[in-house]
């Protein structure tokens, strides 16, 4: 059993879930079981959390570790201090840590905690479970003063009313009643508060470590206009894709309405009009009724989204306070470049750019997969968003908080699922088989042999889970209990010749699934071979028997499937990117990747460009990245991309976001390829002081 952080204060509760029990909604996705429903007065549940507590006048710091479920807002003296924690599995649990120095009273102080528990079954969340509540501790110049205990009390805030579900159920439209609102819950203010109740049954154990949370700033929209000169109808663009709330003060008259759109992009015959109901599936449009208040109101959203374009539609005699639109946005706090690529390629340069924004826009809490429609940590992304955002950022807590966050998942299945954390079951083979490629490529960077040794166990827990689709040559057929992925969308498997229905039948018998196996062996055989271990046995028998069922001879290609007249892009470069292609392949597949080009999903595009580099075709890699085609990140560029889109153009996926972080393998390009090996192409500058 690893360290654990052990709080002094309890487990408190919002009354309303003291007699819940928690729900188990873990099961493999290809085998439901009967989950009790998550009762409908739970749901998007905002409750304050509050504590006033005295301090004498020497008090120079005050620490606060604290964590919630699902997730919180921490105020002191009604000054926000961060949002959190990062969602994980409750017996392995999240938690944060805030040092205090500025806004200390002598006297009287608030500790405030706006706890949101939104009860839907979803990647964003771990939620729709019963768990609710938080856990605190306060220190005051190291020593310790309270924590969280029946003197706690607790409202809820009627002012939060569900909307519309959004994306994949992963949020509510936020539609904000501020006649609802019993006053500044922030300070303690208004009636109707009562004991929190302490819960101690609910299973949480934490992480010995805090997480670093989340950086906060707010920003103003570099550009605004009242539409159609209407003084009450406000449009503002951010200049780029950010991830965060809008935070609006407004004063009007009671029941007056206000309408608020938010979208990544506008409409093509309005450009003060967001697109509000987006590609993505979010429809992002919220009603926020004023309470007449003659201080105004102040309205806070509290979940995230990905937007760059707001219009704020006012009703008659409404008007602004001061700073009264801007944006909070959520950043990882550590999620800064720690490089910088230079090079004299204006279009490569653009290329990198757009990367590096998507990644620090993204990343917060997790390594998602997109700040909108889903919200949640993808095993595949993590190959690509992951590598790219170490090399960034030089992020290493990142980096191992996320293999974590999979390598727990495991309770699940010891094959481990595809979304971790998170209540929503999904499982797909292609991305349990990268997760030795994804420990490899940490300690590449980060030289931590305890991070291989720890995670060398759940490697080999995943090879053993699929070897019950091991054939007698070792080969994996009918992978039936995941999704075999190729690529993503499906439009974008360069013709792939192999059906593949969810589940694939017993004798699906494929190239792509049985690469990433190949390769799997390879990298855990590498891994082993790091920490002085015997070598993994068989290796070369599968090499020979994966050849014997994919490879043509006369052609000098891999197959999609024995048999098969057709040879994907797919099929051909995982061999040369785990490195096992027979030698007299390499021609023929050099000369399949130069006709074929990007003929894959913007994910796959690391392996074809990793593949070109180990094939010491460093111009092709440049060729690839700043290519003008419909598959390329200047075709992004072209549709006015400022963050990445999930697919190479708005018109090839039929819910594409537009910000989508798995497509960041040119920073990983050019910091593994082009800078050692064609430094007059593009160099690596070092900002670390």
């Amino acid at each position: 059993m690893p360290d654990r952080h052990r709080f002094q204060g309890v487990w408190i509760q919002n009354p309303r879930f003291a007699e819940l029990t928690p729900i188990d909604v873990f099961h493999k996705e290809h085998s439901p079981k009967a989950i009790a429903p998550v009762p409908e007065d739970t749901l998007n549940n905002h409750t304050w959390f509050i504590r006033k507590f005295n301090l004498g006048p020497d008090v120079k710091t005050l620490k606060i570790d604290i964590s919630a479920d699902d997730y919180a807002r921490v105020y002191l003296n009604g000054h926000l201090l961060g949002v959190g924690p990062a969602q994980a599995y409750a017996e392995d649990y999240q938690y944060n840590t805030y040092r205090v120095t500025d806004g200390l009273v002598a006297g009287e102080n608030i500790l405030a905690v706006h706890v949101f528990y939104q009860g839907l079954r979803n990647r964003a969340y771990q939620s729709g479970d019963n768990r609710e509540g938080m856990i605190a501790d306060v220190f005051a110049d190291g020593t310790f003063l309270f924590g969280t205990d029946p003197q706690f009390l607790c409202r809820e805030a009627p002012e939060y009313l569900a909307g519309y579900k959004q994306g994949y159920d992963t949020a509510f439209a936020e539609n904000l009643d501020m006649r609802k609102s019993l006053g500044n819950s922030a300070q303690g203010e208004g009636s109707g508060w009562v004991p929190a109740c302490v819960r101690e049954d609910l299973g949480y154990l934490f992480r010995s470590m805090p997480d670093p949370g989340l950086d906060l700033h707010e920003i103003n929209p570099i550009r605004t206009s009242f539409v159609g000169g209407n003084d009450r109808v406000l449009f503002m663009d951010f200049g780029e894709e950010i991830s965060g709330t809008l935070h609006l003060r407004l004063h009007g008259p009671a029941g007056s309405v206000v309408r608020v759109l938010c979208g990544e992009e506008t409409e093509e015959t309005d450009y003060e009009m967001p697109r509000y109901k987006m590609r993505c599936n979010c429809t992002y449009e919220e009603f926020c009724t004023l309470s007449g208040n003659p201080a105004g109101d102040d309205l806070v959203f509290f979940d995230s989204k990905g937007f760059r374009y707001a219009r704020i539609e006012l009703p008659e005699h409404t008007e602004w306070l001061p700073k009264g639109y801007t944006a909070e946005v959520r950043r990882r706090t550590g999620g800064v470049p720690c490089v910088r690529f230079e090079t004299d390629n204006r279009d490569l340069s653009a290329v990198l750019r757009l990367c590096e924004k998507t990644l620090v826009c993204a990343v917060g809490d997790s390594i998602p997969d997109c700040p909108q429609r889903e919200k949640g940590q993808y095993l595949g992304d993590f190959t690509v968003t992951g590598l790219a955002y170490l090399y960034l950022t030089g992020d290493w807590a990142t980096y191992k908080k996320t293999a974590r966050d999979f390598t727990d998942s495991t309770k699940i299945c010891p094959g481990m699922m595809a979304v971790a954390p998170g209540s929503f079951m999904q499982e797909i083979a292609d991305y349990s088989l990268q997760f030795p490629l994804q420990i490899w490529n940490g300690y590449r960077y980060a030289k931590d042999k305890t991070f291989l040794r720890e995670n060398l166990p759940y490697i080999e827990g995943i090879l053993n889970h699929f070897r019950q689709f091991e054939r007698p040559d070792g080969l994996l057929q009918g992978v039936s209990d995941k999704w075999n992925l190729v690529d993503w969308p499906a439009n974008l498997r360069d013709g792939y010749a192999v059906p593949l229905p969810k589940p694939v039948p017993p004798d699906c018998l494929h190239n792509v699934i049985n690469a990433f196996w190949v390769g799997a062996h390879i990298v855990t055989d590498r891994i082993r071979k790091e920490l002085d271990l015997p070598e993994l046995t068989g290796i070369h028998k599968l090499v020979r028997s994966f050849n014997a069922a994919f490879f043509d001879e006369e052609k000098g290609l891999y197959r999609d499937g024995p048999g098969c007249d057709h040879y994907a892009l797919h099929s051909n470069v995982l061999p040369v990117f785990f490195g096992f292609a027979k030698p007299e392949s390499l021609d023929s597949i050099h000369a399949l990747i130069r006709e074929k080009g990007l003929a894959c999903g913007i994910y796959f595009a690391y392996f074809v460009l990793k593949a070109c580099a180990l094939l010491h075709d460093y111009d092709l890699v440049l060729e690839l990245i700043t290519q003008k085609s419909d598959h390329s990140w200047m075709h992004m560029l072209d549709q006015g991309a400022t963050t990445l889109f999930e697919a190479w153009g708005k018109e090839q996926k039929g819910n594409v976001s537009l910000c989508h972080p798995w497509g960041s393998a040119p920073i990983i390009a050019a910091y593994e390829s082009l800078a050692p090996n064609r430094p007059d192409i593009v160099s690596v500058v070092s900002l670390k002081k």
